[in-house]
Formats: structure tokens, sequence, C-alpha cells
């Protein structure tokens, strides 16, 4: 049984290498709230070789995973129409990271990892233009496969 204070607790948690995680809770007497999605990525994503196979279909497994819910509104994201954030440029693109619980995106030449509630927003990578790109992530999750221009690159980024 947690015998928490009701009270606002802020939360860090720190790994070398990696970006930190930041949360703020409220706790409320009899009521329990927990945060099951936690995932630090890391700070400099690694460079990997990228297979003749994944240059071949990354634009088709892009297509296979749609970002479902997700509406690009200018610079605003929404799910099921519930406003989740807004940048000062356009969102060239977003997708769901393949634990459905984030949201990858393009904003100007950067592509961006964020909680569905716009929290823990960490840069993955830094494009060589602005043109709108595609992306996916691989292996669970801890690879980051996209098109930068007209190379194909991959990254791992957990």
């Amino acid at each position: 049984k947690g015998d928490l204070t009701p009270a606002r607790y802020d939360v860090k948690i720190s790994k070398q290498d990696y970006e930190d995680w930041d949360y703020t809770f409220h706790v409320n007497e009899g009521k329990t709230r927990a945060r099951d999605y936690v995932i630090l990525f890391l700070a400099e994503p690694v460079a990997m070789d990228v297979s003749e196979e994944e240059v071949n279909s990354l634009s088709m497994l892009v297509e296979q995973w749609p970002p479902k819910g997700l509406d690009i509104v200018g610079g605003e994201i929404w799910f099921n129409d519930v406003y989740i954030t807004r940048f000062s440029s356009d969102i060239k693109a977003a997708s769901w990271h393949t634990d459905l619980k984030h949201i990858l995106l393009q904003v100007d030449n950067k592509i961006l990892v964020m909680e569905p509630d716009g929290a823990n927003m960490v840069d993955l990578v830094e494009l060589s233009s602005s043109d709108p790109s595609e992306f996916i992530v691989l292996n669970n999750g801890t690879e980051l496969l996209y098109r930068d221009g007209e190379e194909v690159k991959k990254v791992r980024i957990q």
C-alpha cells in the first residue's frame, strides 16, 4: 500500500547517455495514477548500416503503419479530436511509435518523439532539409529508419 501524501510530485528519471524523462504527478487522496510507458531515448542516436531490403521497403512500411487517429493541422497535432500540442512551424508528418504510446513527428528539419500529451519531447535526428520525410521505428522501437533527401538512414534511438 502506498502512503503518498496528496500533493504535486516532480519525477525525473536519468541514465547516462540518454535524455532525461520528466513528469509531474498530482496525487489525490484515494487515487492512484501509473505511467507505464516510460522510455529513455539516446541523447546521441547511433548511426547504423541500412540493408538494401530496408532501403527498398521504407515507403511500403510507412504506408502499412499509418498515423491512426493523428491529425496534423498546420503546426498543430491532434489525436482523436483532442489537441496535443502546437509548434511555430508546420508539422510535415506524424506517426505512432510501435508502442502506440509515443508519437513521432517531423517539424522543420527534425524528427522528434513525444508522449501523446506532448510531454518529454526529444529530438531524434536532424535532416539535411525541411522537405517532408518518411520515417518509421523498427525492432520494438529501438531503431529509426528514415529518408533524408534521397538517402535512407537508420539510427539506434534506445
